[in-house]
């Protein structure tokens, strides 16, 4: 969970209480935090003290992290990035709100942890973006992911496929 006052907080469902609270993005807008799989690495994207976007990665295993393990800056767009992680293909997917753009990581057990494989990049701003259930998605086609871009006037499906 984020919160306004910086802090991502982890809670634990068994006890009703918080497993680990720790300071995230020092900028002035909210982060948003998924969890990367069956590990305990956490995703977080924010903004620095510059309103530059970044994305952090977390291990929660050693308790409550002073620092992340991974700090990469984006861009200097001003809308927040939503994150979505499909675990079947490590995937992590960024998307920007307000640009045209979902950037897409490979999400790896050890160092650098963030492999940088591509962008989409389209011609209408999105309000919002969701991911299609697995369901949804064509494996005939090798196509990995689905998404629903919602633009000003229409909604826009993105297909991710292996190439």
């Amino acid at each position: 969970v984020s919160s306004k006052d910086k802090a991502i907080r982890v809670l634990d469902p068994r006890t009703d209480a918080f497993a680990h609270s720790f300071d995230g993005h020092s900028g002035a807008k909210g982060c948003r935090v998924c969890f990367l799989g069956k590990g305990n690495l956490l995703a977080s994207t924010g903004f620095s003290r510059q309103s530059d976007r970044q994305l952090f990665v977390w291990d929660i295993r050693s308790g409550t992290p002073s620092k992340p393990l991974v700090e990469h800056l984006v861009d200097t767009a001003s809308g927040s990035l939503m994150p979505f992680y499909d675990p079947d293909v490590n995937m992590l997917y960024l998307a920007g709100k307000g640009d045209g753009n979902v950037r897409y990581y490979e999400i790896v057990g050890d160092e650098p942890y963030v492999h940088y494989v591509d962008q989409y990049s389209g011609k209408d701003p999105q309000r919002g973006v969701g991911m299609v259930p697995k369901r949804g998605v064509d494996t005939a086609e090798t196509e990995i992911a689905k998404f629903l871009r919602l633009c000003d006037k229409h909604i826009e499906p993105l297909s991710f496929k292996v190439p």
